[in-house]
């Protein structure tokens, strides 16, 4: 049985109902982690239940680091101006422009910054998404490397 959500805030439910959440929840076809893994793993086409379980193969996890390196990587919320940068220099018929530069990110001032049920919350987040989180670093590490590359070439 699921529970019945209403657009809770994830914070509001019980511990119970976020494991269930994590590890049952879909959109009628996929669940809601490991999304990295998703969209270029080459398990994606065999099924989600896997994914969602972050029970790829080691060769499985490998392949997809592999196919990870050969992306432009970019973090716009913590690092939109180098960002714009990789994009610009491997991306340059794209003539992107920032309508947003220097524009402040509002926060939600209502999202509750410390409590032990999101503290809970997060730790439940955390354990069904591990393998996002192991992928996440490895593209934060490839992301690193394109802005060292761009500054050691002193591309703008």
């Amino acid at each position: 049985m699921r529970p019945r959500l209403h657009r809770r805030d994830f914070t509001s439910l019980t511990p119970w109902e976020l494991e269930e959440v994590a590890a049952n929840h879909t959109d009628g076809l996929y669940g809601c982690n490991n999304e990295i893994a998703r969209f270029i793993g080459p398990s994606s086409g065999w099924g989600d239940k896997r994914t969602n379980d972050g029970a790829l193969t080691r060769e499985e996890v490998l392949e997809t680091e592999r196919r990870l390196s050969q992306c432009v990587i970019g973090n716009v919320v913590g690092r939109p101006q180098e960002t714009l940068r990789v994009v610009r220099h491997w991306f340059p018929w794209l003539n992107y422009s920032a309508q947003n530069d220097g524009h402040r990110r509002k926060t939600n001032a209502s999202v509750p910054r410390a409590s032990p049920s999101y503290d809970a919350a997060i730790d439940i987040i955390r354990r069904y998404n591990a393998l996002d989180l192991y992928l996440y670093g490895k593209a934060m590490q490839i992301f690193e490397a394109q802005v060292a590359l761009l500054e050691a070439e002193g591309s703008a």
